[in-house]
C-alpha cells in the first residue's frame, strides 16, 4: 500500500494587499481541506509569529502585520478565538524586548483591529516539558499560553540564517521558549548538529497543527536579521512543516535536506522531508527563484569530507562588530551565551566598546541575530573564505 503524500499549499501573492491576501490564503489552505478543517467554534487558537526583533514590516524580520490580521479574521469567522502570540529575542536593561516588538513590527495593532488577544510569552507563565529522544532528555519551559491553545498555528517568515541556514516552521517554534532559556540552550547545545536536532525535539514536543509561512517578502543573505530584503511573492502553507521547510528550501536553492533542522527532524520521524512523498499544487520548478543568495556560513558543509581538515579554518566563519556602526545598547553582550563579548570605555570615556574573543566564540550567532543595528557582521576567518566570499557570481553555482 503507498504511502499517503503529504500536501504543501502554494500561492502566488506580490503584495499584502487585505482582500488579495485573505483570498490567496484561502486558496493555499483549501489545497489540504482549508482551515475548518482544523479549528471548531470555541477553540482558543495560537498564532505563533516570528517576532524576532523590533523591526518595521518592510525590513522583512517579522510575519507581516497583515497577514497575521487575515489569519486571526478568519478564525473568528470560524467562531474561534485568535491569540497571538511570541517571545523575541534578546535582553536589554529594562528586560525583554517583545512588548516594543509587537508594536513596532505592526503586529500588535493588526490583531487588536482583528479583535485577537495579545500575549507576551515572557509575561505569561511556564510549563516544564520533557521529551526522550534517542536516549537522550530534553527539558524545556514552554510558555503557557502555547500549553493552552486548543490549536497552534505556525507563522514563521521565510529567512536566511547564520547558524541553521534556514529558518521556518521549525526553527520559528523556539520562540515558545520564554525569557534567557533560549540563550542558555545555545550555551548548553554549542555544536550546530546538536543544536539543530534540540530545535526538531522542541518542534515536535510542541508540534503546531498548521503552518503558513509568509513568504511575499522573504530575507536573503545572513539572515534572519542583517540579510536583504527579498520579494518572491509566496504564501505555503501545510499541516507538515518539516515538509513546507523543505520546499520552501528547495524553492531557493537550498540542496535537499542541506538544511540541518530538516535532516534532523526528518531523521527522527517527525514529518516528511522527501520531495518525492509531497504533494504540490504545481510542479516545484515553477516556484524556484535564481540568484536568492544563501548564507556564508553555509560554505563548510560544502567542504569534501577528505579536505575538511585542511581547510576548515579557512572557510569558518565568525562575528565581528562593527565600531562605526555600533549604537552601544549592549544588547548583543547581554544575548552571548559564552559572555565571548567583552567592553572597554572609549579614549574620551563616553561610550562603551564591545569586542567578541574569537578563542570564547562558539558561533552561534546570537550576537548578528539580535543586534538592531545590523552593526554586527558575519566574516571569514581564512583567507581562502575570503576570496570566495569576494566571487560572489560564484555562490550562484553551489
Amino acid at each position: 500500500m503507498e504511502n499517503k503524500l503529504v500536501k504543501v499549499g502554494i500561492e502566488r501573492c506580490l503584495d499584502y494587499k487585505h482582500e488579495q491576501l485573505k483570498s490567496t490564503v484561502i486558496k493555499t489552505l483549501n489545497y489540504f481541506g482549508g482551515l475548518e478543517k482544523l479549528v471548531n467554534q470555541g477553540d482558543k487558537v495560537l498564532l505563533k509569529v516570528n517576532l524576532l526583533s523590533p523591526k518595521e514590516p518592510e525590513q522583512a524580520v517579522t510575519t507581516h502585520p497583515q497577514l497575521v490580521k487575515v489569519i486571526c479574521e478568519l478564525v473568528k469567522e470560524l467562531g474561534a478565538n485568535p491569540i497571538v502570540g511570541d517571545s523575541s529575542g534578546g535582553m536589554t536593561s529594562k528586560g525583554s524586548r517583545t512588548n516594543r516588538a509587537f508594536q513596532i513590527s505592526g503586529i500588535q495593532q493588526a490583531a487588536e483591529e482583528a479583535g485577537a488577544e495579545i500575549v507576551n510569552f515572557d509575561e505569561a507563565g511556564s510549563v516544564e516539558m520533557t521529551s526522550q529522544v534517542q536516549g537522550n532528555t530534553y527539558q524545556f519551559y514552554v510558555a503557557q499560553p502555547v500549553i493552552e491553545a486548543d490549536v497552534i498555528i505556525n507563522l514563521p517568515k521565510l529567512k536566511t540564517h547564520g547558524l541553521t541556514y534556514f529558518t521556518g516552521a521549525v526553527k520559528n517554534m523556539y520562540g515558545v521558549l520564554p525569557g534567557n532559556q533560549k540563550r542558555d540552550l545555545h550555551r548548553k547545545y554549542p555544536d550546530t548538529d546538536e543544536f539543530s536536532r534540540l530545535l526538531s525535539v522542541l518542534y515536535d514536543t510542541v508540534k503546531p497543527d498548521l503552518t503558513i509561512m509568509d513568504g511575499i517578502w522573504s530575507m536573503e543573505g545572513n539572515g534572519p536579521s542583517a540579510g536583504t530584503r527579498k520579494d518572491l511573492g509566496l504564501i505555503l502553507a501545510s499541516k507538515d512543516g518539516v515538509a513546507l521547510d523543505e520546499v520552501a528550501c528547495n524553492i531557493i536553492g537550498f540542496r535537499p535536506l542541506q538544511v540541518k533542522t530538516t535532516r534532523m527532524a526528518q531523521a527522527l520521524e517527525f514529518g516528511t522531508a522527501d520531495l518525492g512523498q509531497i504533494s504540490l499544487p504545481d510542479n516545484i520548478s515553477k516556484y524556484r527563484v535564481d540568484n536568492f543568495q544563501l548564507p556564508d556560513t553555509r560554505f563548510v558543509e560544502m567542504v569534501p569530507s577528505w579536505l575538511t581538515r585542511a581547510v576548515i579554518n579557512q572557510l569558518r566563519t565568525v562575528p565581528q562588530i562593527d565600531s562605526n556602526s555600533c549604537a552601544h545598547c549592549g544588547i548583543c553582550q547581554k544575548s552571548c551565551p559564552v559572555d565571548a563579548i567583552k567592553t572597554q570605555r572609549s579614549t574620551n570615556g563616553d561610550k562603551n566598546l564591545y569586542t567578541i574573543t574569537p578563542d570564547n566564540c562558539i558561533e552561534c550567532y546570537c550576537c548578528h541575530e539580535l543586534c538592531p543595528e545590523k552593526a554586527v557582521n558575519i566574516e571569514f576567518r581564512g583567507k581562502l573564505g575570503k576570496l570566495i566570499n569576494r566571487l560572489q557570481f560564484f555562490m550562484n553555482f553551489i
